[in-house]
């Protein structure tokens, strides 16, 4: 036997779930045998006898195959719409919950592909939110599989689905994010089939004005996914692939923030709180990426970093009036800023162009409490970054300088909503608040460096 799943094409409906199940039990016997298989091979090799694999190799061997197996059978079940009516009864069993249940022997012997497409199910049946009429047991049966993994501390820990969580989210989301817009632009089939420099080409279809939302939009699913990956407790690993994952995320930012500044083109007034709900999410997960980007040489200058200060400030700007983005903002520019101080030896350009960009927010602020969020996140970040000495000496002289042109250009603007604020005089809660925390963060840094700060 090959292992080929084509060789199971022809499984019986009637018999899929018994073959199913039988497959995994024997997977987790063959666990527990290569175990105790390689003990003995271990002992073998420590008293110099000639060590031989075969044993542990066949067995493993048999282990791929059957995971193999398992997963194509699930898979039958994957798409419902496709089953006939005449044999609906056989699915009031569901094939895919043994296998969730089974998610921590199996993963040892599959490949990227099985965790890849075992995720993809995770998803779509997080999205699903209305029971199929034909199928309600087995929606409510798998959904329950799914809510009780995700409340599973452990189910985090199994490194061969978890490495490939947040890549299949990100991915799913803006697959279902593209599959909700309309548009006779004519690079929209390409976006589909594009692994890289998403932000840019996002941008172009942004700035397209016949792109919309579709009536029969998948907004929900976009937004469910979003969430649970904005707040899942998974431990990033630091790579250099997550620059791949922050281009994504990026152009599905600037896509959202544009189309909804603009107009969503859909009758659903609904829409509206769930694309700014999309705008908020993707800025946390942002957020979330920048401290575990791995940057080559060939990084530094990528659209989705290059423009990351221009965005959150015109984002700021467009939504100055919604707390949550500008809090996810503000939380998204200062883990940018950390990313600019940890690649300042190889690449001082990033922190050069960062300031630059901001010395533009700091000039340019029409909207004083959506500019001083983003501007109080960086001197904060500053203020930590330097309390724990990792501000070098080049680095610090270039943070003293953005503090000092902020506190000359803002401070008369500040003070006077301090003041304003003091003698009751009527003025907007946000700005005294803004303008409070702004100046204790610019005096704090200067507290810290009294010798240099200025008189």
């Amino acid at each position: 036997d090959s292992g080929s799943v084509e060789t199971f094409c022809n499984v019986p409906l009637s018999l899929r779930g018994s073959l199913q199940r039988l497959a995994l039990h024997r997977i987790h016997q063959l666990h527990s045998m290569i175990y105790y298989c390689n003990l003995q091979e271990n002992e073998q090799h420590a008293s110099d006898l000639m060590e031989d694999h075969s044993s542990s190799q066949a067995l493993t061997k048999e282990a791929r195959m059957l995971v193999d197996f398992s997963l194509y059978i699930a898979c039958s079940q994957m798409s419902r719409n496709t089953i006939a009516s005449d044999v609906a009864h056989e699915f009031s069993e569901s094939l895919w919950a043994p296998v969730a249940q089974s998610l921590g022997t199996w993963t040892y012997y599959s490949d990227p592909f099985h965790a890849e497409v075992f995720l993809i199910w995770f998803f779509s049946t997080l999205c699903q939110n209305v029971p199929d009429d034909r199928y309600p047991q087995l929606f409510q049966l798998e959904k329950g599989v799914i809510l009780t993994l995700s409340r599973d501390a452990s189910f985090y820990d199994v490194v061969g689905t978890m490495s490939l969580f947040m890549n299949v989210g990100i991915r799913f989301a803006f697959s279902h994010f593209i599959d909700s817009l309309e548009t006779t632009s004519t690079g929209f089939a390409e976006i589909r089939q594009k692994s890289s420099e998403l932000t840019v080409s996002c941008r172009q279809l942004a700035e397209t004005g016949d792109t919309r939302l579709s009536p029969d939009n998948k907004l929900d699913n976009v937004s469910t996914v979003l969430s649970f990956l904005a707040s899942v407790p998974l431990e990033l690993a630091l790579c250099n692939g997550n620059v791949k994952l922050l281009d994504r995320a990026v152009g599905l930012d600037i896509l959202s923030s544009r189309i909804i500044k603009r107009g969503l083109g859909s009758e659903d007034c609904s829409d509206s709180e769930i694309m700014l709900n999309i705008v908020r999410l993707t800025k946390t997960i942002i957020s979330n990426l920048l401290p575990k980007t791995l940057l080559l040489s060939s990084d530094f200058g990528v659209p989705c970093l290059a423009n990351m200060t221009g965005h959150l400030s015109m984002t700021c700007s467009d939504f100055g009036l919604d707390d949550c983005v500008l809090s996810a903002s503000g939380e998204a520019i200062s883990e940018y800023f950390s990313l600019c101080i940890n690649y300042h030896e190889k690449n001082a350009n990033m922190l050069t162009d960062f300031f630059l960009q901001m010395s533009g927010v700091i000039h340019g602020a029409v909207d004083f409490v959506s500019s001083g969020v983003l501007i109080r996140a960086v001197i904060r970040k500053m203020n930590i970054l330097d309390r724990h000495h990792f501000l070098q000496k080049k680095a610090y002289e270039s943070c003293m300088n953005f503090v000092q042109e902020t506190q000359k250009q803002l401070w008369r603007i500040s003070i006077n909503h301090i003041i304003a604020r003091a003698g009751n005089i009527p003025d907007d809660d946000k700005l005294d608040s803004t303008a409070l925390l702004l100046m204790s963060e610019i005096y704090s840094f200067f507290g810290s460096h009294l010798v240099t700060a200025p008189a």
